[in-house]
C-alpha cells in the first residue's frame, strides 16, 4: 500500500473514532497496521487453499463459505419474490425502447458456448456514496417493491444488480476482493441445471428464502439449461464487523481511488 493511501486510512481511523467514541477499534488498527506493512493475505492455515480474496484479507473475522441469517422473514420474500419477478419481466421487455434507464452492463466469461455472456442489469452502485437516496429514487420509478425490499435489508454494503446467465453458461471460479462484505442472493428465475458452488459445496436457490455466502471463497455457477437464470444480488456488510468498522469500510470504499 503506498503512502498516501496509508495517510487516508489513519486519518480515516481518526474521524470514525471521534464518531464513534465508545467504540474499540483493536481489529481495525491491527489490519492497518498489517496492510501497510505489505501482509495483505492469511497469517493462518485454515481454509488456505478455499479463500482467497483478491486484495486483501481482513484478519479477525469469521470465515466460513455459508451463511444462514434471517435478513427477511420467509412470508415476506415469498410476497415479494413474485412482485420482484413481475418487475424484472416488464424492464425486459422495454429494454429496447428509450427510457432514460441504461442499467445493463455484460461481462465475458467463461462459457461452454464462446459467445454467451452474463448480463448485469445495475439497481445500484457505490451506496456508500452520498447521492444514495438519489438512486433510489430513481430506481423506484422503475422497481419499486425491488426497492422496497431492498431497503427492508439491514446492512445492506454496497451494489444491487440483477444477474442473468444464459443458457448453457458457466461462471468459472473466482472470488470478492476482500472478506468484509457477504454476498445475498433472490432467486428470480432458476431453471433445472442451474446451481452455485461456494468452497466446492454446491446449493441451488430456494423458492422461500435467500442464499448467503462469503465471496473472498472461491465460487462458480452454472446454468446448463435451455432457459435464462435471473437472480437478484446485493452485498451486506459481514456480520462480526462493528458500526465503526463499518464506517470506516465506507468512506474507504468511497474515497480510496483518490489515493490509489
Amino acid at each position: 500500500m503506498n503512502s498516501s493511501l496509508v495517510a487516508f486510512c489513519y486519518r480515516t481511523l481518526d474521524t470514525v473514532k471521534q464518531k464513534f467514541s465508545q467504540e474499540k477499534f483493536e481489529r481495525l488498527e491491527y489490519n492497518l497496521e498489517r496492510i501497510a506493512n505489505g501482509k495483505y493475505h492469511k497469517d493462518h492455515e485454515s481454509h488456505l487453499d478455499l479463500q482467497d480474496p483478491q486484495f486483501c484479507y481482513y484478519a479477525g473475522l469469521t470465515d466460513k463459505p455459508w451463511w444462514d441469517l434471517e435478513l427477511a422473514p420467509k412470508s415476506d420474500i415469498i410476497r415479494y419474490k413474485e412482485k420482484i419477478k413481475k418487475e424484472l419481466s416488464n424492464f425486459l421487455e422495454s429494454l429496447n425502447n428509450d427510457d432514460g434507464f441504461e442499467p445493463v452492463e455484460k461481462e465475458e466469461i467463461e462459457t461452454e458456448i464462446p459467445s454467451t455472456i452474463r448480463s448485469k442489469y445495475m439497481l445500484l452502485q457505490d451506496y456508500a456514496s452520498i447521492d444514495v437516496q438519489s438512486k433510489y429514487s430513481e430506481r423506484q420509478k422503475f422497481f419499486p417493491y425491488t426497492m422496497e425490499f431492498v431497503q427492508s435489508i439491514p446492512f445492506l454494503a454496497d451494489d444491487v444488480f440483477f444477474s442473468c446467465l444464459e443458457p448453457h453458461t458457466h461462471l468459472g471460479i473466482h472470488s470478492a476482493e476482500s472478506n468484509v462484505r457477504l454476498n445475498v442472493h433472490l432467486g428470480i428465475c432458476i431453471p433445472s441445471n442451474s446451481a452455485i458452488s461456494v468452497a466446492g459445496e454446491i446449493k441451488i436457490w430456494p423458492d422461500d428464502g435467500l442464499l448467503c455466502f462469503d465471496p473472498s471463497f472461491s465460487h462458480e455457477a452454472w446454468n446448463k439449461s435451455n432457459e435464462y437464470r435471473y437472480i437478484l444480488l446485493f452485498t451486506i456488510w459481514h456480520p462480526d464487523l462493528s458500526p465503526g468498522e463499518i464506517e470506516f469500510m465506507k468512506i474507504f470504499t468511497r474515497d480510496h481511488i483518490e489515493y490509489m
